[in-house]
């Protein structure tokens, strides 16, 4: 029996997703790409502190921390 693999749209859904009211859309998973191939694990954690985020996690799973984080603070203003 072979069991299919989550994409990985449907595994950061599955772990991310709550933080986006709007849905966890094609352009979030883009963004959460992009910096996955642009920073380091490292780079990233750094991000996430600085920002006063849980640094814990995989690389595309703290860039949608980051996403979700810029998102609600341009809703705030």
């Amino acid at each position: 029996v072979e069991v299919e693999e989550p994409t990985t749209a449907e595994r950061l859904e599955a772990e991310v997703g709550g933080l986006f009211p709007e849905g966890f859309t094609g352009t979030v998973l883009a963004q959460c790409i992009e910096m996955d191939e642009k920073y380091t694990l490292a780079e990233l954690k750094k991000m996430c502190v600085e920002a006063g985020l849980s640094p814990s996690g995989h690389k595309k799973e703290l860039a949608a921390k980051l996403i979700a984080n810029q998102q609600q603070l341009k809703l705030e203003y």
